[in-house]
């Protein structure tokens, strides 16, 4: 799952970690914490596996979990605090503005797969401690909706989200919007 995009972290995951960390489960009263933050939100969800996870210096665990027989996934970090969700959705499902922004976002790209995503919490560079290496947590103060889908263009493969209105949240890397090469200098 591509999680704390907030900094520029969506889809930068560290595969060794994630190699040894994968099958790392909660301790009981993680477990118990992540398990009470997804049934506030989704009371009727049946909870599944969970395995740790690492974004540049941010634990999480990742969460299975189907809510009236729908699957998803939760990525969770170990106080209880809920980073987003995903579910598989199908494109033709989206809103109409974001269906048609991501078609012309990806132009000459195969696309693929589809989720919703919510996020209820992004990552911020912690300057507080004066380290702005730092990296937190931070709930939102309501969760945002994104439609994501994979695109694939030259043997690279990537990723574009778009708001309900159509609004580009995310490019691939390598497709850059003038928006995300801003963002980045920041």
């Amino acid at each position: 799952m591509c999680v704390l995009g907030s900094v520029g972290i969506v889809g930068a995951i560290l595969p060794n970690a994630l190699a040894e960390s994968k099958n790392e489960k909660p301790g009981a009263e993680a477990a118990a914490k992540i398990t009470q933050a997804l049934k506030a939100v989704y009371p009727d969800a049946v909870i599944g596996e969970m395995g740790k996870e690492t974004e540049d210096g941010i634990s999480f665990y990742e969460v299975g979990l189907t809510v009236k027989g729908t699957k998803m996934d939760a990525d969770v970090t170990s106080d209880g605090t809920i980073i987003e969700t995903e579910q598989e959705a199908d494109m033709q499902t989206f809103p109409k503005a974001a269906a048609d922004a991501i078609k012309k976002a990806a132009k000459g790209m195969k696309i693929s797969g589809g989720e919703l995503t919510t996020t209820y919490a992004k990552a911020v560079k912690d300057d507080t401690t004066g380290d702005i290496q730092t990296i937190r947590v931070v709930k939102l103060t309501a969760p945002t909706i994104s439609y994501e889908v994979d695109v694939k263009k030259d043997g690279r493969e990537g990723e574009i989200a778009a708001s309900a209105e159509g609004t580009i949240l995310e490019s691939p890397k390598w497709a850059k919007t003038g928006k995300d090469k801003e963002e980045d200098k920041d």
